[in-house]
């Protein structure tokens, strides 16, 4: 995503944030979600100082459905490369993966206007990805696929994620198919995984 013309944005302290494209179409997000009282979800907002600009991320040699947006911390555009990512608790870059931003359909105008139209994101991958998705719905009653949880594109790949977690979901994507898994803590004590087949969703039972 080029940078240079970019508007930098301030989003310290806010639950949501909503933008809207020179085409005028509305493009909103969050920082992310974290458990409240009673194992409730809960938005937290931007941290303070989340001021910058949004760029799209692709690492090399990645898989075509790995990228993701990503937010730089800087003062202009201009000094994007002086900037730092916006972080994560666990020290991880905050991002919006690109499978989220498909299955979203009031993303839409922002997917073709910032993303296709520049040539950042491949038309066809985006069928490819929207095809998984309707597929998903169909399967599932008419309710897709969650948009929390870990994003893998490799069934060996390393992920970071905090065990003590009541809850980890995790999914598998291809340009053809989503894996679906969750995983339960139970014990803190050791840590194996249980792999249980229920339909065509898996399900990785996780004992800490």
């Amino acid at each position: 995503m080029a940078t240079t013309s970019q508007q930098v944005d301030d989003f310290s302290g806010l639950h949501r944030a909503h933008l809207r494209t020179p085409r005028n179409a509305l493009f909103s997000l969050s920082y992310k979600q974290g458990w409240g009282e009673s194992h409730h979800l809960l938005k937290i907002p931007f941290p303070p100082e989340t001021k910058g600009v949004f760029y799209y991320h692709l690492s090399p040699g990645g898989h075509p459905q790995a990228g993701e947006l990503c937010f730089k911390k800087c003062d202009s555009a201009q000094q994007f490369h002086k900037g730092e990512d916006l972080q994560v608790d666990l020290g991880q870059p905050w991002s919006l993966p690109l499978l989220n931003i498909v299955q979203c359909s009031s993303r839409e105008g922002f997917l073709d206007e910032l993303l296709v139209e520049p040539g950042l994101v491949d038309q066809e991958l985006m069928a490819d990805l929207q095809s998984i998705f309707r597929v998903s719905r169909a399967e599932n009653c008419g309710v897709g696929f969650s948009r929390g949880g870990l994003i893998l594109h490799d069934i060996d790949q390393p992920f970071v994620t905090d065990v003590h977690m009541p809850c980890i979901a995790a999914r598998l994507v291809t340009r053809q198919s989503v894996q679906i898994s969750i995983c339960f803590g139970q014990r803190r004590d050791t840590l194996s995984l249980q792999r249980l087949h229920l339909h065509s969703v898996v399900y990785l039972a996780l004992r800490i």
